[in-house]
């Protein structure tokens, strides 16, 4: 009696998974497919497939009732939570010559590439023959058939017929195996997970097949986020892989999840309860390669050590000494070596050599009055990153300095930055490149950024000069755009309108049309028609009316100035076309604003009298007369021979807030004590004035607000501080 109500259970389910196809229609499974499990998606059959026999036009003879299907679903219920994963099988019933020759038929037309006359003929012997032993064999040639189709739907449906199927078959393992590889490669990986727990490692397995087996459990665990199982599955599967090459192929795999995939206390975990042997130098490096990138160098060079010491002929052991010898050149810190990475030779040699003169006259290098032990270890970037970065690397392993200053340019700037935040070395970089002080905590800077010019520009403008209207003339490129970017940003924020703005290529050499487009004089006819009319008609009525025969006037319609000053982020050069164009186009009682590149004589030369009353932004003024200026002016003077300018002042400030920590501590002093005490610099004597670090790693200082007047370059009378 029990032996026949399990068999009709088994019948059943056999019945249910030959409709497995067709419960994966659309508005069916298709809608639930990845939240729920095989044994809940097995469940819902059992009661959806009356009405799936009509709707999905379903044989009514293999549906099944309501009351066995509630049966056979608390019974799957049942299996499933116990763990039973593999049910007793039975032996068919063996195929005769009839059925054996169908069947050689249909696979003779497989062999043959025949694909569509295969799949017709295997149908048709499962549908003739849904119950003898090589019904499996069947099933199991339709699926690898739409698997190689890409029909992973299909393939995972015929598979899983075979696994579920109540009668034994030498392709069960196999079935399991290929039918998970099918959910896998649908992104179902829940289910391939399900089914995956009927494989079994028998003893006739082949190890080839094991091995594909547990590196595809590898891959589910690992999108489950088990990565220790995960590495586990696939060491095991490199047990049974046979070729030399295919063993390498699986460490290598391993290694790859080991790097990306654990953290520094799961290695530790791993290793303290020696989990995966095999790999005990691969973990053992990854974990001293995490402290190493973490500046916890003791406790990496201890492993690092161990590493080389045991695995000496590796690759990873040789890696290791190396880092050991890396970490004792870090460690080691002369803190009266400052070094300086600045392009020395190329096109922004003289930017570099004026640089260098501002840092060494603020490390008091050529103060007789009070001599210093400092000394200044010097690299040429040649305005080249890798030059740069391996620069910075000697200064830190060979000459062992304290700290580094560079560079200048934005290009070798973030590679000497890159360097020294994973050397564990303060660096103060000269460039304006955005993201620099993102890099780390070990990354400050000393230049005016675009942002803070910006925003004094715009509170200038706005608080003390009253201007609410505005237009921008830039160029299309990175400057142009950073710059006028920040600044409509921050008339916005402060409830003033950019009325108008114009954009040209950077080589652009004739500004006719940039002004006119900026003026609403280029599409007069378009966009104002009926104004140009009106005007053209009173010109022709007064021409008729005193019998005049002029010409008509090439500008009938006077410019748009809805804007009180225009912000034009470019060179003096370009300044020098497009001032005069203003003033061509009538729109030439309108103050202009620009960056701090406008402070240079050449403005003066290039602009002529269109860039009167312009107004501008600094934090170095060479005409200052304030006392710090004058006396660091007169320093600089009586040294170098020449008045200084922004580059010098740059090097100098830099100089001088590292060599002030370094004299507050007598030059006995680490990196990272270095480090936090620039954080907190204050009242530092600069070159114009006090300067400070603020929390965000920027060297603040005044600003001078500039503007011309009379052909000169002068400060005008309020002055911005720094906020306190």
């Amino acid at each position: 009696m029990i032996r026949t109500i399990f068999g009709f259970i088994l019948d059943l389910f056999y019945n249910c998974s030959l409709l497995r196809l067709n419960l994966q229609a659309p508005g069916f499974v298709a809608g639930i497919g990845k939240t729920l499990n095989l044994s809940q998606r097995i469940g819902i059959a059992f009661f959806q497939i009356p009405r799936l026999a009509r709707g999905l036009q379903v044989d009514p003879r293999d549906a099944i009732s309501y009351k066995r299907g509630l049966f056979l679903f608390s019974m799957a219920l049942i299996l499933n939570s116990c763990g039973i994963s593999e049910i007793h099988k039975e032996f068919a019933t063996k195929a005769n010559e009839a059925q054996v020759k169908e069947f050689k038929e249909a696979e003779a037309a497989l062999k043959k590439g025949k694909i569509k006359t295969a799949i017709t003929r295997f149908n048709k012997f499962i549908e003739k023959n849904p119950n003898i032993d090589i019904t499996n064999d069947a099933l199991y040639n339709l699926a690898q058939i739409y698997f190689d189709q890409g029909d992973y739907l299909k393939a995972a449906h015929y598979w899983q017929s075979v696994v579920e199927s109540p009668n034994f078959s030498p392709l069960y393992d196999k079935s399991v195996v290929k039918g998970a590889e099918a959910f896998y490669q649908m992104g179902l990986f829940e289910d391939a997970s399900q089914l995956f727990t009927r494989f079994r490692i028998r003893d006739n397995s082949e190890p080839e097949f094991v091995a594909n087996a547990m590196e595809l459990l590898s891959k589910l665990k690992l999108q489950k986020g088990d990565s220790l199982g995960s590495l586990q599955d696939l060491m095991k599967a490199r047990e049974f892989k046979i070729n030399p090459a295919d063993k390498q192929a699986i460490l290598t795999r391993a290694i790859e999840i080991i790097n990306s995939s654990f953290t520094q206390s799961q290695i530790e975990s791993i290793l303290s309860g020696q989990k995966l042997p095999d790999l005990d130098m691969h973990l053992r490096y990854r974990l001293a390669v995490i402290l190493y990138e973490t500046k916890s160098w003791s406790s990496a060079r201890t492993i690092f050590q161990d590493v080389g010491q045991k695995y000496t002929q590796t690759e990873q052991g040789k890696r290791a000494q190396q880092f050991v010898a890396a970490i004792d050149a870090q460690e080691k810190t002369d803190s009266a070596v400052i070094g300086a990475v600045l392009p020395l030779s190329g096109k922004y040699a003289q930017m570099g050599y004026k640089t260098l003169r501002g840092i060494e006259l603020g490390l008091g290098l050529y103060n007789k009055n009070l001599p210093t032990p400092v000394k200044l270890a010097i690299i040429d970037s040649e305005g080249n990153p890798d030059v740069a970065r391996r620069g910075a690397e000697k200064l830190v392993s060979e000459d062992h300095a304290i700290a580094i200053i560079g560079d200048i340019l934005s290009k070798t700037a973030q590679a000497v930055a890159i360097k020294s935040q994973e050397l564990g070395i303060p660096c103060i970089t000269l460039s304006q490149k955005q993201g620099l002080i993102d890099i780390g905590e070990f990354i400050f800077r000393n230049v005016l950024t675009p942002d803070r010019q910006m925003k004094s520009l715009v509170d200038f403008a706005m608080d003390q000069k009253s201007y609410k209207k505005f237009a921008i003339i830039f160029p299309n490129d990175s400057y142009g755009t950073e710059y006028a970017s920040a600044f409509w940003d921050y008339v916005l924020l402060k409830g003033g309108q950019v009325t108008a703005a114009q954009t040209y290529p950077p080589e652009e050499k004739d500004f006719r049309n940039v002004v006119q487009r900026l003026a609403g004089t280029f599409y007069a006819e378009e966009d104002r028609g009926k104004e140009l009319k009106l005007r053209y008609d009173e010109w022709a009525k007064d021409q008729k009316q005193r019998a005049l025969h002029d010409k008509l006037p090439k500008e009938l319609l006077p410019p748009v100035v809805d804007f009180d000053a225009i912000f034009i982020p470019d060179t003096p050069d370009s300044i020098g076309q497009i001032a005069p164009m203003l003033a061509y186009n009538d729109v030439d009682k309108i103050p202009l604003l620009g960056t701090n590149i406008w402070n240079a004589p050449k403005i003066l030369e290039k602009g002529g009298k269109y860039v009167e009353n312009s107004i501008f932004i600094d934090d170095y003024f060479s005409e200052d007369q304030s006392p710090s200026m004058k006396k660091y002016s007169s320093e600089f003077q009586s040294q170098f021979s020449y008045k200084p300018s922004v580059f010098e002042a740059q090097g100098y400030d830099a100089a001088v807030l590292i060599s002030q920590v370094l004299r507050n501590y007598n030059f006995s002093v680490t990196r990272k004590t270095l480090r936090e005490s620039l954080v907190n610099a204050s009242n530092v004597q600069g070159a114009t004035g006090l300067i400070r670090m603020t929390p965000q790693r920027e060297v603040e200082k005044s600003l001078v607000p500039l503007t011309i007047n009379k052909g000169q370059i002068v400060k005008l009378d309020t002055r911005t501080e720094a906020p306190r």
